[in-house]
């Protein structure tokens, strides 16, 4: 979710709190802030031709970020800090952007 929030810019919640330890309370957890606006299923039936549009467009950009970075490794992203040093020299992205995902 902070990838997508602050690397690709997109407008996803903001994580308050989050385990990946299932050890802490017995599962993983992510805590989100609640996000602007309104839940898309209570317009989508009344909506005209061009709000359909334009919504397809934004979901399509969004795919568009994801899909333009080419990750070395397949899996879950991580903080460097919250991996096993063995995994922290690798580098997230192929094409060798650093960053504090890396």
């Amino acid at each position: 979710m902070d990838y997508a929030r602050t690397i690709l810019g997109l407008p996803v919640p903001r994580v308050l709190a989050w385990s990946a330890n299932p050890d802490e309370i017995g599962s993983e957890y992510i805590v989100m802030g609640k996000s602007a606006g309104i839940e898309l299923y209570t317009k989508w039936d009344d909506m005209k031709r061009e709000g359909v549009r334009n919504v397809i467009e934004q979901i399509l950009e969004a795919e568009k970020r994801f899909a333009g970075n080419a990750f070395s490794q397949i899996g879950g992203i991580y903080y460097r800090n919250d991996v096993d040093s063995s995994l922290r020299d690798r580098p997230l992205l192929s094409r060798g952007r650093v960053s504090e995902w890396e």
